[in-house]
């Protein structure tokens, strides 16, 4: 691959708000337009009617027998949908974030995606892909991609308080107001 990548999000659940940010090594120098892009996907996705039935071609199909959907109707009402694309953080092409033109070899670039997950999705059945995408005219293609993990939110603590060295009794405590 010409390229490492990672991901890392974070969900509130309160607030339905993501956090996504896309990490990508450089392990060639690449000349093309390069992107990012963060798909959300969904499992267990099903309703009713058109665009969700599902329509199965082993329905009693020759040769087929042994599939466990041969027995099953021609429409199936209610199908759980798993790896729904929801959503394209970057839209079809990409968002071009840090990455430089060229990209160098041995350098790291990043983007941060923010999105407000909609009300009708589950989230306990949504993961994130990460996708490092070239654009150009003439070439469009997926230079890598991972799954990503949801992660930790990271806080930065600063103090206005002035820095104090000291030297405390073993089981003593020693406060500091953040």
């Amino acid at each position: 691959p010409k390229v490492e990548v990672s991901l890392s999000y974070v969900i509130n659940e309160n607030t339905r708000e993501l956090e996504a940010k896309i990490s990508a090594k450089m392990l060639q120098t690449v000349f093309d337009d390069i992107r990012f892009n963060v798909y959300i996907v969904e499992d267990s996705v099903s309703g009713i009617g058109t665009g969700w039935d599902q329509s199965n071609y082993l329905s009693n199909r020759a040769g087929y027998e042994e599939n466990p959907y041969y027995k099953l109707p021609a429409k199936i009402v209610g199908y759980q949908h798993m790896k729904v694309v929801r959503k394209m953080l970057g839209d079809v092409w990409g968002e071009k974030g840090e990455f430089a033109t060229p990209a160098l070899n041995g350098e790291t670039y990043s983007h941060t995606f923010l999105y407000t997950l909609d009300p009708r999705w589950k989230i306990k059945d949504i993961h994130l892909v990460g996708i490092v995408q070239v654009y150009t005219t003439s070439n469009k293609q997926i230079l890598n991609a991972c799954y990503g993990l949801p992660g930790v939110p990271m806080f930065e603590l600063s103090s206005n308080q002035p820095e104090v060295k000291k030297v405390v009794a073993f089981g003593s405590s020693f406060d500091k107001l953040y």
